[in-house]
């Protein structure tokens, strides 16, 4: 987290070690909302069979 002096929360940056993928909230109820939609995400995935997994990537692709 970056912190302005004086200033309290200024922002904070979520790196999923998973994907990669990278947000950066200036709230903390920003980020904990950005973690969990990304948690979510990454559940519904994993409950896809591979066809299910490539008709929405090709899908995302577009």
């Amino acid at each position: 987290m970056t912190t302005i002096p004086g200033c309290g929360w200024a922002q904070a940056t979520f790196r999923c070690g998973r994907c990669g993928a990278q947000h950066t909230a200036t709230t903390e109820a920003d980020y904990l909302k950005a973690v969990g939609v990304h948690r979510d995400a990454h559940a519904m995935w994993d409950r896809l069979n591979a066809i299910e997994r490539d008709g929405i990537a090709s899908i995302l692709a577009v």
